[in-house]
């Protein structure tokens, strides 16, 4: 294998470690002020950036050209990335929009109801979900 494949794929793994490592614990840097009386910074590394700086990386290692990144961003004639982007963004609306109206939350009634589950267990279920939403809400 020559450095650009070895390079690629470390780089690959390092990325996606690191997003799942920042998805699952986020990271918080205190700067130091930089004068006297100044308030300190937060500087919070979002999982979001992770892939940015992948790239660049790639693009500083030789692995990945100019050519070869615009052809990803801007596709051809066989693929078309913004409309796998606009399909996976619709979806997130639609599965949002479900979510705040209650449809999933009925939908579990439903079904707790069809296999005669108890209301304590339902219960515990949607306690469950609200300590996930709070816990969400906090890294957001």
């Amino acid at each position: 294998m020559q450095f650009q494949e070895v390079a690629a794929l470390v780089i690959f793994c390092a990325v996606i470690a690191l997003v799942l490592l920042l998805v699952l614990v986020p990271v918080s840097l205190q700067l130091p002020p930089w004068r006297r009386g100044a308030t300190k910074w937060k500087l919070r590394l979002h999982y979001s950036g992770v892939p940015v700086v992948g790239v660049l990386a790639m693009l500083a290692t030789g692995s990945l050209n100019g050519a070869t990144l615009a052809a990803g961003i801007v596709g051809d004639a066989t693929l078309k990335p913004y409309g796998i982007l606009i399909l996976f963004m619709a979806l997130a609306f639609i599965s949002t929009s479900l979510d705040m109206t209650g449809c999933f939350g009925w939908l579990v009634r439903q079904q707790c109801c069809s296999q005669n589950m108890h209301t304590v267990t339902m219960l515990q279920n949607e306690r469950v979900d609200l300590d996930q939403r709070q816990m969400w809400a906090e890294f957001s």
